[in-house]
């Protein structure tokens, strides 16, 4: 390549280097700080424009610190957990659109408390099911669709309990209605615990004469 031509292309690099040092400059001044003079087509080293950036940032963010290396602002603590909190919101508006819930509905079912015992049900199931070397192919949306509507227990008819955290009578659980098939679709039934400490895994005519000897006994 001609010397010359090499020259045209640096005298057009520090052209547009200078203007953005330039930039940079009247931007400090805004900010009440102190402005370096740059003449077009004079560009700062490297080094200066790293310093002269960070002094920007140190206008612009006083409470923040400065990777050295890039000059970009590194995150206070304070911002550091509003992120970690932010991160986690998204995750949950994630699981919200995985339970056919509306993301921006917070006075409903869409609230943390009413879906989360959704997500224990399933991933409850799954630890069980891997314990047991029991089969196991449900989704989250699975179970969604089976409590979406679900406001009782439909074998004994109480209220469902989804905020207590601590297990209850009234607690939603994931029953295996054939117990040896596992956890498969098809297979499962959300009941409470009452019922399912009642069912276990008796069948129909088992649990049709212990009804019989209770009402005989007068139980």
């Amino acid at each position: 390549m001609p010397a010359t031509s090499e020259a045209a292309i640096k005298r057009k690099m520090d052209n547009r280097l200078s203007k953005k040092d330039m930039g940079r400059e009247m931007k400090i001044a805004e900010l009440g700080g102190t402005a370096l003079a740059i003449t077009y087509g004079q560009p700062l080293s490297q080094e200066d424009r790293m310093q002269r950036l960070g002094y920007l940032y140190d206008l612009m963010y006083p409470s923040r610190t400065y990777f050295v290396s890039s000059g970009k602002p590194k995150l206070t603590e304070a911002e550091r957990k509003e992120r970690s909190r932010k991160a986690a919101r998204e995750r949950y508006r994630e699981k919200k659109k995985a339970f056919g819930l509306d993301v921006n509905d917070r006075a409903s079912t869409g609230t943390r408390q009413s879906y989360s015992p959704w997500y224990r049900l399933w991933a409850g199931a799954k630890v069980r099911a891997t314990n047991k070397n029991l089969p196991f192919d449900i989704e989250l949306s699975d179970v969604c669709e089976l409590v979406v509507d679900l406001e009782v227990c439909p074998v004994l008819g109480i209220p469902f309990n989804w905020k207590n955290p601590v297990m209850s009578y009234d607690s939603p659980t994931l029953d295996r209605m054939v117990p040896e098939l596992g956890y498969v679709k098809g297979n499962v039934a959300v009941i409470s615990l009452r019922a399912n400490m009642i069912k276990t895994n008796a069948t129909s005519q088992e649990v049709g004469k212990v009804y019989s000897w209770m009402k005989k006994n007068g139980l």
